[in-house]
């Protein structure tokens, strides 16, 4: 008795397994036409939705070579006791645009020697008015 369940077991998951495949087979064929149709739209309207442009606030003015340009940061207000990070570039700029990051909030990276306040970093310049 034992035999034939185990027998049962293994064609149901031999069954399962066939059907998973199939699953996969096509969820790859739909995800291969929708790529297809997507990259026709893109063609037509001469953009490239793959590789969309940074979000308004990324920190993109720093060019690759730049020593801030791929790091991590993190950030104290100076009022709190806790600090937040880390955070890329993208997510750094972000909060700095939308003000989360003040002129006196500390920040900080591997590349800088020590805590500092945001608005004496030059390149967050443009996101004060010092």
């Amino acid at each position: 008795a034992q035999r034939l369940e185990q027998e049962r077991i293994d064609r149901e998951l031999r069954r399962l397994r066939e059907q998973v495949r199939h699953e996969r087979v096509r969820g790859d064929e739909r995800f291969g036409e929708t790529m297809r149709r997507l990259d026709a739209h893109d063609g037509h309207l001469g953009v490239d939705t793959r590789f969309p442009p940074p979000l308004p606030g990324a920190l993109t003015a720093l060019p690759a070579g730049h020593p801030l340009a791929e790091v991590e940061w993190w950030y104290a207000h100076p009022d709190e006791d806790d600090y937040r990070g880390p955070f890329g570039n993208e997510d750094f700029g972000r909060l700095l645009a939308n003000g989360e990051i003040e002129p006196d909030t500390l920040v900080w990276c591997e590349k800088l020697p020590d805590w500092s306040e945001a608005a004496s970093v030059p390149e967050f310049a443009e996101y004060f008015d010092v």
